[in-house]
């Protein structure tokens, strides 16, 4: 190697090691790693089809019941393995987690509330047999979606009573994104003035230039349902004081652990040259190639323990035991803290919008 690429790349090295680092997961408080339970039994799948789902439950020790949170994941997102971080944490904190699949092929979008919702009723039936954590007696239910899942968790909030599930009490949208995105595409979102009063978090990224803000606004305007005091809008900004850098792009909410890979694969479900243009080439670089999938994809940081797990920690601790309301609402310093880089300054915090 030429001598000037080798003190290239030694500056290079240096640098980067002397760059401060982002903050670590916090020991206690909503996000923080003070386990109540060290394993997570992962179940499934059930189901056919859209209609199959896994389910995730707390053990060691495993309680007799406990609350129950509906993860309805993104656009493609069949793979638990991509928020895989995510749900160990929700787990080990003391939550059943439920997982529909909802999709199969790339397309039937009009069918995912309905998958979804069959796919929650079977598994609350399952969670009432023998040999399952049960749901507990409080009914202590939440939706929590990424992406495509955020129109979908938001009709089932609005359907669940009427479908013979509990009423949720809480429901966090993160980077939500419509499949009207793609302008070819009727959007799947029922009127969400209809969502029923309940504790409410709309995330958007600053960094999201895939989906940007527009599907989480909708939501968060017109969701007349929901009290102003019960609901705000959280805008994560990105920092890149130091290495690595912490980027509030559209995956940010992911969070890879391949111990919950579940194997599920998606078909196109129409020959591409039947898609119209501009999906078919979205589809052809985000779903084939991965071309737009930035270097932090599936990276759990600290826009994980201090932003998403916070707050959707936060939001069930105060919807569920009258807790931690703080960290999750507000406009308070709690709730847009976002920790300090090893240097001590402060990462970016987090932008508030109260409810209206």
């Amino acid at each position: 190697m030429p001598r000037f690429f080798l003190v290239l790349l030694l500056t290079l090295a240096t640098a980067w090691a002397d760059s401060p680092k982002p903050p670590m997961q916090p020991a206690s408080g909503p996000g923080g790693r003070d386990y109540k339970h060290a394993q997570v039994r992962k179940l499934g799948p059930f189901g056919e089809g859209g209609e199959a789902f896994w389910m995730y439950e707390p053990d060691s020790p495993a309680p007799t019941s406990a609350p129950v949170i509906a993860f309805v994941h993104g656009y493609t997102g069949v793979d638990a393995k991509v928020y895989g971080g995510w749900i160990e944490h929700l787990v080990r904190r003391g939550n059943i987690v439920i997982y529909p699949v909802y999709q199969t092929s790339l397309m039937a979008p009009d069918q995912y509330t309905a998958n979804s919702l069959a796919s929650l009723k079977a598994a609350f039936r399952l969670l009432d047999e023998p040999g399952h954590v049960h749901p507990d007696a409080q009914a202590n239910f939440a939706l929590l979606g990424h992406s495509l899942g955020c129109p979908i968790s938001a009709n089932v909030a609005t359907l669940a009573q009427a479908e013979g599930l509990p009423r949720p009490k809480a429901f966090m949208a993160c980077h939500a994104g419509d499949t009207n995105v793609f302008r070819t595409l009727p959007s799947i979102l029922a009127p969400p003035e209809d969502i029923p009063d309940l504790l409410m978090l709309v995330v958007v990224g600053e960094g999201d230039h895939i989906i940007a803000d527009v599907t989480g606004r909708e939501i968060f305007d017109h969701s007349y349902g929901v009290r102003p005091e019960h609901k705000n809008l959280i805008i994560v900004n990105s920092d890149d004081h130091g290495s690595p850098d912490l980027r509030s792009n559209h995956f940010a909410p992911l969070s890879l652990n391949n111990a919950y890979a579940n194997g599920a694969r998606l078909s196109i479900g129409l020959d591409e040259t039947d898609l119209p243009g501009p999906l078919r080439s979205r589809l052809t670089t985000m779903i084939r190639t991965g071309a737009t999938m930035p270097p932090s994809f599936g990276r759990t940081d600290a826009l994980d323990f201090y932003g998403y797990w916070k707050w959707f920690d936060a939001l069930t601790d105060a919807a569920f035991f009258g807790k931690n309301r703080g960290a999750a609402l507000g406009d308070t310093e709690k709730q847009r803290f976002m920790g300090r880089w090893s240097d001590g300054q402060p990462v970016t915090p987090a932008t508030v919008e109260l409810g209206r």
